[in-house]
C-alpha cells in the first residue's frame, strides 16, 4: 500500500465533491425551510466527517509501516461514511 496514494485518492474526492456540495448549498438557501434545515443538517455531519477524515490523514502521514494497513483502513471506513452523507445532502434536491 503506497502511503501517498492512499492519500492523494482522499483528497482527491473531497475536492471533486466541494463544488457539488456549494451548488446544493446554493440550492438549499432557495428552498423550503424544512428542506433547507434538513441539508443543513447533513452538510454540518459532513463537514464534522470531513475534519476526522483529514485529521486520521494526518495520522497516516507519520504512521508506521505496521499501522499503515489499519489506518488505512479506517481511512476508507470514513470516506464511505462521508460518501453516504454527501448522498443524503444531495437527494433533498432529487
Amino acid at each position: 500500500m503506497d502511503r501517498k496514494e492512499v492519500q492523494k485518492k482522499l483528497i482527491k474526492q473531497l475536492k471533486e465533491w466541494e463544488p457539488e456540495i456549494q451548488e446544493l448549498k446554493a440550492e438549499a438557501i432557495k428552498t423550503k425551510d424544512e428542506v433547507r434545515e434538513a441539508f443543513l443538517r447533513a452538510l454540518d455531519d459532513y463537514k464534522k466527517k470531513e475534519k476526522q477524515l483529514l485529521s486520521e490523514l494526518e495520522a497516516f502521514e507519520t504512521a508506521s509501516e505496521e499501522a499503515l494497513k489499519d489506518l488505512a483502513n479506517g481511512l476508507e471506513q470514513v470516506l464511505k461514511d462521508l460518501k453516504k452523507t454527501y448522498e443524503k445532502m444531495a437527494s433533498h434536491f432529487k
